[in-house]
Formats: structure tokens, C-alpha cells, sequence
């Protein structure tokens, strides 16, 4: 089921690479997601559904493009279907791991149709740079370039 997420919210690994999901997100979650890499350096959780989207947006690169074999490469190849247990945790593969640089305390952010897991000393660097100024920086330079309109209610 796809699902609406948002909020920030803090969990360590245990010894096993076991991670809980936090509940407001599992109401919208099945038995197991799938994890890929990001852009950024955290991991993106999809729905099946969800990256099963992802995945047909990605089919319309050209595949005779090197850079964009690559990028499909990239996030298909280092995607992993994790399981939820009956308590409510994933496994993270240790690639994923190494990946987003998550050693123990991680942050899961949503973001609307994904959630994000990033490591929380990497996710704490993130918020340090990007401010309230720089977020209204970045979306007048959006509008401007990109005739992007950010509405407000």
C-alpha cells in the first residue's frame, strides 16, 4: 500500500543489523519494502509498488547511454527486498550499510511517497547546512530557473 510519509524519527541498529521501523510508517507498509541507494548519501524505502514506479521511470533512459546504464545500474542493482519481521524491524544488507555510511543511530525521514534512513551523523551534517535561509535561496532560484511555484495554503 502506498502511503504518505513525513516526520522525523530516531533508532539504533542492534547487533544484528536490525533496525525498527518507526509505526506511523509501517501502518502503510505490507510485509517487506524495498531499499536502494539515494542520490544523497542515505537510503531510500519504497512500497514494491513505489519501486516498482521508480523503475519504469528509469526504463525510459536511453540504454545505448553509458551514463545512463550506469545510473540504472546503480540503484537497481543495489536494491534489496527486506522483510518485516512480527516486531516490526528490517535487516539492513551491509552494503546499504556502507553505502549511507550507517553504523549504529539512524534517522528515517519522509518524505511523501518514500522514506529516507539515513545515518544520523551524516543526516545531522545535512540539517546543519541547509537552513531556512538557504531553503528560501533555493526556491526563489528554482522559480526563477525552472519556473517552478512552490504553493502555499
Amino acid at each position: 500500500m502506498q502511503g504518505f510519509y513525513s516526520g522525523e524519527y530516531r533508532h539504533s541498529l542492534d547487533a544484528k543489523s536490525r533496525v525498527v521501523l518507526p509505526s506511523k510508517f509501517r501502518k502503510n507498509l505490507d510485509k517487506s519494502v524495498v531499499i536502494a541507494p539515494s542520490l544523497d548519501r542515505c537510503l531510500t524505502i519504497y512500497t514494491p509498488e513505489g519501486f516498482e514506479k521508480f523503475y519504469e521511470n528509469l526504463k525510459t533512459l536511453p540504454a545505448l547511454n553509458k551514463k545512463a546504464r550506469d545510473m540504472v545500474r546503480y540503484f537497481i542493482g543495489n536494491a534489496f527486498d527486506v522483510d518485516i519481521d512480527s516486531q516490526g524491524r528490517i535487516i539492513l544488507p551491509q552494503k546499504l550499510k556502507d553505502t549511507a555510511n550507517i553504523t549504529k543511530d539512524v534517522v528515517y525521514v519522509g518524505v511523501g511517497s518514500t522514506i529516507e534512513l539515513w545515518g544520523a551523523e551524516e543526516y545531522d551534517h545535512q540539517e546543519e547546512e541547509v537552513t531556512r535561509d538557504a531553503v528560501n535561496d533555493i526556491a526563489a532560484e528554482l522559480s526563477d530557473k525552472d519556473g517552478i511555484s512552490i504553493p502555499f495554503i
